[in-house]
């Protein structure tokens, strides 16, 4: 018997939301003979290398042809829908007859591939997230029929938006960037009907806008030292007062604030409350606060205070001389007029000035007292000491006070043990020699030539 095969494979249209290909198989023979075998032979058909079908098959007696089997077999496709070509393989057999089997090879056929998920494109890298800047998200379909959807997410945030339509990232986004930038998914879900084709994803980045800073919205600043506030109101005084400063700040979108820092005259704090050095500056005082938030991003803020100018009270000289009455001099005199220079910082006419005079024989115990009265805070004034003994020493101590603190200044007055009288003619113990004559202080002491020889003959000195 002679016995030949025919095998042959045809595809329908792909199915689309199956991803895969319906091939049509077809087996056929042709024999010479009229032999047959009444139990039939054994056949079978492999697909793409798979079982696609097997069986008996009885032929009739005679030279014959006809058709074994015939059937359907679906080839899945790969994810993208490409396939390569496939082919069909037959065996029959055996058949009781020379030859006793037979098999068959197709001709190779070419599957198409199968149109899956949209393609997908953005058409910015980078985007601030500002609500203004547009960017697009294109779908391209695959399949007419095919319905996509895009979601554009970031963090916990999303929204869906329409293929080829320009879209913004809303500032409330800033909320999920922790540092500067993040990168957000574009996702398009490609649907055949309800079925779900399947999806696809394009990265682009959001970045915080260079506006998105930590605000300070305060700086609050009071006197640390309760002594000035009592004895100046509400003033900052130099040298006196420190501040206390608290910072309120806050960051932004989700931010911290990690780091504080002023700068107040000349120096540099750290932390969002502290207390200040003593003020060397007198007159606008700025405050500069810088916050850093978990961005790196920086606020700052700028404050003015005025500071009153203060030094403490100064004597700048005390003199004095020996006087009549009325303040005109006299080196025996029975009054020194002292004169006194000074200044007292004003504060702002806050301050008060006090002047005390003290005075004392340098041999008393205790000082005589005189508070002297002063019209302006630069002074260089003067005040009469009646009762003063010109031949004795005494100890002036001038003390100048303001609410604050005081200074003193101490001088002695000088009596001359000896003094000439210029030309010769007189002398004087204890003084200024101002008179002809012998003075012992203000006690006359001159004697004459008849005097004189008295007192030599008392003191057995004279001639006999």
């Amino acid at each position: 018997m002679s016995l030949s095969l025919g095998l042959s494979l045809s595809r329908s249209s792909p199915n689309i939301a199956g991803n895969y290909t319906t091939v049509r198989y077809t087996l056929t023979y042709s024999k010479s003979s009229t032999t047959y075998n009444k139990n039939g032979v054994s056949y079978y058909v492999n697909v793409n290398g798979r079982r696609a079908t097997s069986g008996i098959y009885k032929f009739l007696q005679g030279n014959t042809s006809g058709t074994i089997t015939t059937g359907t077999y679906n080839i899945e496709h790969n994810a993208d829908g490409t396939h390569a070509n496939i082919t069909a393989y037959a065996y029959v057999g055996p058949t009781g007859f020379s030859p006793s089997s037979a098999s068959k090879t197709s001709s190779p056929l070419t599957l198409p591939t199968i149109p899956r998920v949209s393609d997908l494109s953005v058409n910015k890298s980078s985007v601030p997230a500002d609500g203004t800047t547009t960017i697009t998200a294109t779908a391209t379909k695959k399949s007419s029929s095919f319905t996509d959807t895009i979601v554009v997410k970031l963090g916990s945030y999303s929204q869906t938006v329409t293929s080829g339509t320009a879209f913004t990232i809303p500032a409330t986004w800033i909320n999920a960037i922790s540092g500067t930038s993040a990168t957000a998914t574009v996702t398009v879900t490609t649907k055949s009907g309800s079925t779900t084709v399947g999806s696809k994803s394009v990265n682009f980045t959001v970045t915080v806008p260079d506006d998105v800073k930590p605000t300070v919205s305060g700086v609050a600043v009071s006197e640390a030292v309760s002594s000035v506030t009592s004895a100046f109101g509400n003033r900052y005084v130099k040298t006196l007062s420190r501040l206390n400063i608290e910072i309120t700040a806050a960051g932004i979108y989700g931010s911290a604030i990690s780091s504080y820092s002023t700068a107040v005259d000349g120096v540099t704090y750290p932390g969002q409350s502290f207390q200040s050095n003593a003020l060397n500056t007198a007159g606008t005082l700025q405050l500069k606060t810088t916050v850093t938030d978990s961005r790196g991003r920086t606020g700052e803020l700028t404050k003015s205070i005025t500071v009153v100018d203060y030094s403490p009270p100064t004597i700048t000289g005390m003199t004095y001389i020996p006087c009549n009455s009325d303040g005109s001099e006299n080196p025996n005199g029975e009054y020194i007029k002292v004169s006194i220079s000074g200044k007292v910082a004003a504060v702002s006419n806050q301050n008060t000035r006090s002047l005390v005079l003290k005075y004392k024989k340098s041999s008393a115990a205790a000082y005589t007292t005189k508070t002297i009265t002063l019209s302006s805070y630069v002074f260089d004034t003067s005040t009469i000491l009646s009762g003063i003994d010109p031949t004795t020493t005494y100890e002036l101590v001038a003390e100048l006070t303001d609410k604050i603190s005081s200074t003193s200044y101490s001088t002695s007055t000088g009596v001359p043990v000896l003094s000439f009288l210029a030309g010769g003619g007189g002398a004087r113990f204890f003084g200024e020699a101002s008179d002809e004559g012998f003075w012992v202080g203000n006690v006359d002491m001159t004697i004459t030539d008849e005097e004189f020889e008295e007192l030599e003959n008392l003191l057995g000195g004279g001639s006999t």
